[in-house]
């Protein structure tokens, strides 16, 4: 749906928890998907579980494919050895 709205002309933005409006150069620091905790997320799907679920290892793999250099992965919650 965003490219299509893209190829409309329109604009598209991700909303996150706080309620801020996030535009499409900014989504990677919106932390709403396989960023950080993913603490702005609004909705859950099985992408966002598969990242809440997966290890660092796994985390870092699926942030750094959407974010590329802009990825900032987190250690999943209690994961000690990974924020060493």
């Amino acid at each position: 749906m965003t490219g299509q709205l893209l190829q409309m002309g329109l604009g598209v933005v991700v909303v996150g928890r706080d309620g801020r409006g996030y535009e499409k150069e900014r989504w990677a620091e919106s932390e709403t998907l396989w960023q950080g905790q993913q603490r702005n997320l609004l909705v859950s799907d099985n992408q966002t579980r598969q990242y809440a679920e997966a290890d660092a290892l796994g985390r870092a793999w699926l942030s750094r494919t959407a974010w590329g250099e802009r990825a900032a992965p987190e250690p999943p919650d209690g994961d000690a050895r990974a924020r060493a």
